[in-house]
């Protein structure tokens, strides 16, 4: 449903950078005291996952392109909304096949490194936050991991 939304979005944020769109309406969720605990959840790694993309983006390569990070929100967004919707799916199974769609997402979030750096405490906070809904490393090249999430299904 998120890549529908975010699809749709698209030709309504031309005049706008796709980034700061992602950005500030995950911040807006988190900010807004109507919002239910799952959807601040989500958008909090949304928003700390954009803003350390930007970070280490800027830190790497001081003249980054608004394409980079607008490439890398849009596929963050796909590979969220796909994550959401096989663990829905795969709710109706059995543990074990909840527990591999996980651990799929989570291996091809941090196999997929974006760039070269040794803070795995910051990169992957969130994998190591167990009441985490979102257990993926901020570090990670989105459009390779969305890559590599249907190449996994591809071979089942």
């Amino acid at each position: 449903m998120l890549t529908v939304l975010l699809a749709a979005g698209i030709g309504q944020v031309q005049a706008q950078e796709l980034y700061n769109e992602v950005l500030t309406k995950a911040e807006q969720v988190v900010n807004d005291p109507k919002a239910d605990d799952v959807s601040v959840k989500v958008n909090h790694f949304k928003s700390t996952a954009l803003r350390y993309l930007r970070h280490m983006a800027v830190k790497t390569t001081p003249d980054v392109n608004v394409k980079f990070l607008d490439e890398q929100a849009y596929y963050m967004s796909d590979f969220l909304g796909k994550f959401f919707k096989d663990l829905t799916e795969a709710q109706s199974k059995t543990e074990k096949a909840r527990k591999e769609c996980i651990l799929m997402s989570v291996n091809a979030s941090v196999g997929n490194p974006l760039f070269d750096t040794d803070d795995t405490e910051t990169s992957e906070s969130f994998i190591d936050d167990k009441d985490n809904l979102t257990p993926f490393s901020l570090n990670t090249d989105w459009k390779k991991a969305c890559q590599a999430i249907e190449y996994q299904k591809e071979k089942k």
